[in-house]
C-alpha cells in the first residue's frame, strides 16, 4: 500500500514565534511503513549537523528548537516506500524579533 499523508491532519500554515519550539507533523500511513524525508525550501534538513531540528515518530514531527526568523520557509515532508510516494508543503511563517543579550 503506497504511503498516504493525512492531509486534514496537517497545519499547512503554521505559525511560530522566536525561540519557541515547534512541531511540524507529517501524519503518513503506509505498506511497508513508509520512510520519511524532509526539506526546507528544496534543501535536506541534517538533523545530524544542526541540533535544533530534532524528528520523532519515526520522522512523522520534525521538532525546531529555539525557532528564528530564519526558520521561516516551505518545508516539504515525503513519504516513500516500495510502492509508491506522496509528500505535504508546510509553510511555516515565524513572528518576533530576535534579541542579543550579554
Amino acid at each position: 500500500m503506497s504511503p498516504t499523508i493525512n492531509r486534514s491532519a496537517v497545519d499547512v500554515n503554521p505559525r511560530a514565534v522566536v525561540n519557541t519550539t515547534r512541531t511540524l507533523d507529517c501524519p503518513v500511513s503506509g505498506v511497508p511503513t513508509p520512510r520519511v524525508v524532509w526539506t526546507r525550501d528544496g534543501q535536506p534538513i541534517d538533523v545530524g549537523r544542526n541540533r535544533r531540528f530534532e524528528l520523532r515518530d519515526a520522522g512523522r514531527q520534525l521538532v525546531i528548537h529555539l525557532v528564528s526568523v530564519t526558520d521561516s520557509g516551505t518545508y516539504r515532508c515525503v513519504a516513500s516506500n516500495a510502492a509508491g510516494h506522496d509528500s505535504v508543503d508546510i509553510a511555516l511563517n515565524v513572528h518576533g524579533t530576535s534579541t542579543m543579550t550579554g
